[in-house]
């Protein structure tokens, strides 16, 4: 998932892409929706154009520059199966799972380049899901290799890949300032320095207790998500000494977030999009499904407020007050 501006853009698997105006993240409205080839798997927003991942399909572009009246979407074909994007100047990376990572000339998005292919694997299987651009350098988790590092200072003659190993199977990666952050098989967070790339430190691992699958990092927090046990947030102010992880259970399963201003957005499985306010990590969180037509909430114990709330649309809103004292829906790992 992605948001800019005053949307927020979710892959949503066979029913495409969802559009949600998020211009007032406690009151969002209603979800339109895209229809794509193949399921749409991941998404990335650059400009005025969403990419969007759609596995066997490959690569849908798609102008969004109306978010109320996109435009219809376009394909590149990749060699097996798209699993991620990321976009950064005039390029699009993809990694392709067993081909490695795709790196396509969007400099017009509406005409776009052939794929340039670089096998990421040391051995016989690429095996890779995700991606990060951040400087010259894509940063990409492979479940064989660990951490996959590529100069892509030219994009079209990229280096050759470098390895670092960690324990258990690389899944996500997100890079902020001079760190890699990436999660992986053994319920952990690793995290690396890469102020020089090409001379990485030794990876730091903090245990989850979880299944972590997507990070995203903003100011001095990680969120991570883990599936059926909600979203984590970690303190990373100092990335070598971080905080005591904290748990926020989601009411489905927590399989990918995207942090904008105050608001953590959470893809919740069936359960739909989660938005919750993290300027005050426990003080509120909403949940809006999009897929069930009414859902009541109504709780009050000593440690939960929630106020019973009944919405006949296409989309329920559920809003939870948590006291400061943290409540039975959350926990210190």
């Amino acid at each position: 998932m992605f948001v800019s501006g005053d949307y927020a853009y979710v892959a949503d698997w066979d029913r495409g892409l969802a559009i949600i105006d998020v211009s007032d993240p406690l009151n969002p409205g209603d979800p339109s929706y895209i229809g794509t080839e193949g399921f749409a798997f991941s998404v990335f927003v650059s400009d005025d154009f969403a990419y969007v991942i759609c596995n066997e399909s490959g690569l849908a572009i798609i102008d969004i520059s109306d978010p109320l009246n996109p435009g219809d979407p376009s394909y590149i074909d990749t060699m097996h199966f798209a699993s991620c994007v990321f976009v950064s100047g005039d390029y699009a990376y993809v990694t392709d799972y067993e081909s490695g990572l795709a790196i396509i000339d969007v400099s017009d998005p509406l005409n776009p380049g052939i794929p340039l292919y670089i096998y990421t694997a040391s051995e016989d299987i690429s095996a890779v899901k995700d991606v990060f651009v951040s400087g010259d350098y894509a940063y990409i988790p492979s479940f064989v290799d660990g951490l996959v590092i590529i100069d892509v200072s030219d994009p079209l003659n990229p280096g050759d890949p470098s390895y670092i190993d960690i324990q258990g199977h690389a899944v996500r990666v997100f890079v902020s300032g001079d760190y890699v952050y990436i999660t992986e098989s053994e319920n952990e967070l690793v995290i690396i320095d890469v102020s020089d790339p090409l001379n990485p430190g030794a990876p730091s691992y903090i245990d989850t207790q979880g299944y972590p699958e997507r990070v995203f990092v903003s100011g001095d927090n990680t969120y991570v998500t883990e599936g059926e046990r909600g979203l984590v947030i970690i303190d990373v102010s100092d990335p070598l000494n971080t905080g005591t992880p904290l748990r926020i259970d989601t009411i489905g399963r927590a399989i990918d977030v995207f942090v904008s201003g105050d608001y953590a957005y959470v893809a919740d499985g069936k359960s739909g999009l989660a938005i919750i306010d993290v300027s005050d990590i426990f003080k509120e969180i909403v949940a809006y499904n999009l897929n069930r037509k009414i859902i009541l909430v109504g709780l009050v114990t000593s440690m939960l407020f929630a106020t019973l709330i009944i919405f006949l649309i296409s989309f329920s809103l559920i809003s939870y007050k948590l006291s400061k004292n943290l409540p039975s829906r959350s926990e210190v790992i």
